[in-house]
């Protein structure tokens, strides 16, 4: 099972950049047909969590980010929800969707925001100006410069790395960067350190990589 990060990885390199499922199964280390599959999907969907409780609960992150970041309507999120299995009603749906709108208070929007800057800089939709006058200030303007690199043209790895640096200097919380990118708190943690402590030149995956 891929997660979410991946699969707006393949999203991108098969929509935006018409690559074959063949290549993108090589750069992204995954079977070509689970590329085929995910890029021919509309939307992203978690496995089902055998934990107890709301029938909604293995859907509410995807059903979060369809409302709070795509604005899609309940009845499209409903529509997504039934092609992925679930087995629930409306008003189960329709009730967590007033319990996110209820909650949003400043902190909740702001985690918000944070996902679609995330989302548009791992899209490339975000230019160098744009980040250099955003995030606190790097090392050096060439390490935003590299960064964008790695994380338009880098495997999924040093675009993880790539996107972590960057969302960091922006202001991000890790835990939000951590959430979005789906991996530990402590793994983004440790990037950072490791940029702060020998900035890019000396990481041993950015060097391979020959940024």
């Amino acid at each position: 099972m891929i997660n979410f990060h991946t699969y707006k990885e393949i999203q991108y390199l098969r929509n935006n950049l018409k690559i074959s499922y063949a290549e993108i199964g090589r750069r992204l280390q995954i079977d070509p047909r689970t590329v085929s599959k995910w890029a021919n999907s509309d939307q992203f969907v978690q496995r089902r969590s055998s934990s107890r409780g709301s029938i909604l609960d293995p859907y509410k992150d995807a059903v979060r980010r369809q409302y709070e970041v795509e604005k899609c309507t309940g009845t499209e999120i409903m529509r997504s929800l039934h092609e992925a299995g679930y087995k629930g009603g409306y008003t189960t749906l329709k009730n967590y969707l007033r319990s996110l709108k209820r909650g949003r208070f400043p902190t909740e929007a702001k985690l918000v925001l944070s996902s679609k800057w995330m989302l548009n800089t791992l899209q490339g939709r975000t230019d160098l100006r744009t980040i250099l006058s955003e995030c606190r200030e790097f090392s050096c303007d060439h390490d935003a410069t590299k960064l964008i690199t790695a994380v338009k043209e880098g495997p999924l790895r040093i675009r993880n790395k790539a996107l972590t640096i960057l969302a960091h200097h922006k202001g991000i919380p890790t835990k939000t960067i951590a959430n979005f990118l789906m991996i530990d708190s402590r793994t983004v943690a440790k990037y950072v350190l490791q940029y702060e402590q020998h900035g890019l030149d000396n990481l041993k995956k950015f060097r391979r990589y020959g940024l």
